[in-house]
């Protein structure tokens, strides 16, 4: 399919947050029927919307779709200071998606709307904030959360800085982590310095698969979409807040989720790729302690694909997402 028909039966809409932010949001009701889960597809670094143009299709066309930009990301605005990283926290960004959720999937019944979260890296760690906060909500019940290429983020933080001593070659991987967490304005200078005509291209590659999975990830003209985003200033600067938050308020409030036995009680799908990630076990080892019961956890690597699975191996990543659909929700996809 073509990439100008993947956002086919999607409407746009800027959506005014209760925090005030502005988040750009495409939206497909699917066949209408509220019995039906609705999928809520979130974008992770340096990306947006768009590079969910290769999944959507092969995803089942009766379901609902939100798929917005992260507050800071693509289009979207958070709307707040330049040094308020509370503001991009995973908590924060979560409420602002739920509330585009409640504008989308407004019902006349008293039933909770089912929902299905599938993130990809900062995406991914907005779902899993979102699959602890939602427990008790009124409104929605998260029946299931895909997690693509992560670790919990208490987790990654340890496998690079742990007191015990962490990997080096892990710490030299995720140097951005340390980079865009730096105080304001510093990243943003260097970012802006160097081009993000130059640096956007250069971070996708360098995490992206080899041959065709990186020419796969450039179809319909990725690159240019995702630099485009970021010759916005507003744009530089909330990523770099999402990581700062990354290193400070996200730390600390998984970590009062571990201390409490906060943990994720739905089945959980951790998607990942070998080449960037590491094994399977090794990812099990770092999921096992942030679910309920082991039970609820499926792991699954692919082999070849760098971190952008969604993007470089659509195929594989929708049939396995599919199978754990009918297999760990017993749904009919």
């Amino acid at each position: 399919m073509s990439v100008s028909k993947a956002f086919d039966g999607f409407s746009g809409s800027q959506i005014a947050t209760s925090s005030m932010a502005s988040i750009n949001t495409l939206y497909r009701p699917g066949d209408g029927d509220p019995e039906k889960p609705a999928l809520v597809l979130l974008h992770g670094y340096p990306q947006n919307h768009y590079m969910f143009r290769h999944l959507i299709p092969l995803l089942p066309k009766d379901y609902a779709i939100i798929l917005p930009d992260l507050p800071g990301y693509g289009d979207s605005s958070a709307n707040k200071s330049t040094k308020d990283t509370n503001a991009y926290s995973k908590r924060s960004m979560g409420k602002e998606i739920l509330d585009v959720m409640s504008r989308c999937l407004q019902s006349s019944t008293s039933t909770p709307r089912k929902i299905i979260l599938i993130g990809h890296d900062r995406g991914a760690r907005v779902a899993h904030r979102m699959a602890i906060d939602m427990k008790q909500s009124e409104k929605f019940k998260v029946i299931g959360v895909v997690v693509a290429d992560i670790v919990p983020t208490l987790e990654n933080w340890k496998r690079c800085c742990s007191s015990q001593g962490g990997d080096n070659k892990i710490a030299l991987k995720m140097y951005h982590w340390m980079f865009l967490a730096q105080p304001y304005p510093r990243p943003e200078k260097m970012i802006q310095g160097a081009g993000v005509e130059w640096f956007i291209p250069d971070k996708i590659a360098s995490w992206a698969g080899q041959d065709k999975y990186l020419e796969k990830l450039k179809e319909g003209g990725a690159m240019d979409v995702y630099v485009k985003s970021f010759r916005r200033g507003d744009v530089v600067n909330g990523s770099c807040n999402d990581y700062r938050a990354g290193a400070t308020v996200d730390v600390e409030e998984q970590r009062e989720d571990q201390e409490r036995g906060d943990k994720l009680e739905v089945p959980t799908f951790a998607l990942h790729s070998i080449g960037n990630l590491g094994p399977s076990d090794l990812i099990r080892v770092c999921w096992k302690d942030w679910v309920k019961d082991e039970g609820l956890l499926r792991i699954k690597g692919l082999e070849g694909p760098g971190h952008f699975v969604f993007e470089e191996d659509p195929e594989r990543s929708a049939k396995e997402i599919l199978n754990w659909m009918r297999t760990a929700l017993n749904l009919s996809v």
